[in-house]
């Protein structure tokens, strides 16, 4: 039986969690409060330095109409066959900013945005291979960008430059795949897929907030950046590539990517020159991608697989005299 000094003592012992909760809860809704605080400038910040980005960072080539929107294209070198570089997902024409300027002793090299990615404006057609394909083409011809063209494809852009071969065959004379994506490792590694195709589309959401609230122009892209080049560099590119309209182009483009993977089953690229860059510490990490590497460069008589053991799939920023070296080998067998 309690004594009364006990149950004196008793509304004390039993208030003391009860205010360790407030005091908790009162903490957490002042976090909270800075959180939305913090947020509301941030993106008041973001919205007050957007205006300047035209000024800022105007496009470095050109905008040409493909009918009824405009696509940028950025054209350097002089010389033929044309090297036309075409980025993973996500990917902006500066994602090649290591590339191009080296590859443009070689030849005349250009760089492009597909719809909706880098100064290009977004498309309302399917972002399908098939239709960046034919929306390329239209650009290079509006543009005036005669071929022959040599391909190069990064990632994604690896299925996009062949189904380009595969609908205007004449049009390319080699290619260059930098660890690409093949569709036997989307049917090979369904797990994979299954994965990715979860974790994007928040992984989008995160960034789309990293933009809004002033972080990429503050501190730069959550990933990381190209270590060879300067801070303002890299913010240029993270600034462009988390735009809304750049996110919500790669998530279309993404799940859009296995289209048209039946009609691509079939082709080859004959006896083109074909040199396939894999990244020994980026896809060839994962089941099955070594197989889809050594797939694609069976799909020309003339084609080869180079390992690159230290890069990671960005090959680009890690290893991009590698892809530089590719080009110069297949320009000059063409010639």
């Amino acid at each position: 039986m309690a004594t009364l000094d006990t149950l004196r003592t008793m509304p004390a012992v039993v208030s003391r969690p009860r205010r360790v909760l407030r005091a908790i809860g009162r903490g957490l809704y002042a976090l909270l409060a800075a959180i939305i605080v913090l947020g509301m400038c941030g993106a008041t910040y973001e919205a007050l330095a957007a205006t300047g980005d035209t000024e800022r960072y105007p496009p470095p080539g050109r905008l040409i109409d493909v009918g009824g929107f405009q696509m940028h294209i950025h054209c350097v070198g002089t010389g033929s066959p044309t090297v036309l570089l075409e980025g993973g997902n996500a990917s902006p024409a500066l994602s090649w900013m290591l590339v191009q300027p080296e590859a443009a002793h070689t030849s005349r090299v250009c760089t492009y945005d597909r719809a909706g990615l880098g100064w290009s404006e977004p498309s309302s057609a399917p972002r399908t291979p098939q239709q960046i394909a034919s929306e390329l083409h239209t650009l290079l011809q509006n543009a005036g960008i005669d071929g022959p063209y040599v391909l190069v494809g990064a990632s994604l852009g690896g299925k996009y430059v062949r189904e380009y071969a595969r609908q205007y065959p004449a049009d390319v004379v080699g290619v260059v795949f930098v660890d690409a994506r093949h569709e036997s490792f989307d049917r090979e590694s369904p797990a994979y897929s299954t994965q990715s195709d979860r974790i994007l589309p928040l992984m989008n959401r995160l960034f789309w907030l990293w933009g809004r609230v002033g972080l990429a122009r503050l501190v730069g892209s959550p990933l990381g950046g190209y270590d060879a080049v300067s801070d303002a560099d890299n913010r240029q590119l993270t600034i462009i590539s988390l735009r809304p309209a750049a996110l919500a182009a790669s998530e279309a483009e993404y799940f859009a990517r296995g289209a048209h993977d039946a009609a691509m089953a079939g082709e080859t690229l004959g006896d083109r020159p074909v040199i396939v860059l894999a990244a020994g510490q980026g896809g060839m990490m994962l089941d099955g991608w070594a197989e889809a590497q050594e797939h694609m460069a069976r799909l020309s008589t003339r084609g080869r697989l180079v390992v690159l053991p230290e890069s990671g799939h960005a090959i680009q920023a890690d290893a991009p005299g590698a892809i530089v070296a590719a080009i110069a080998e297949v320009v000059a067998s063409i010639r």
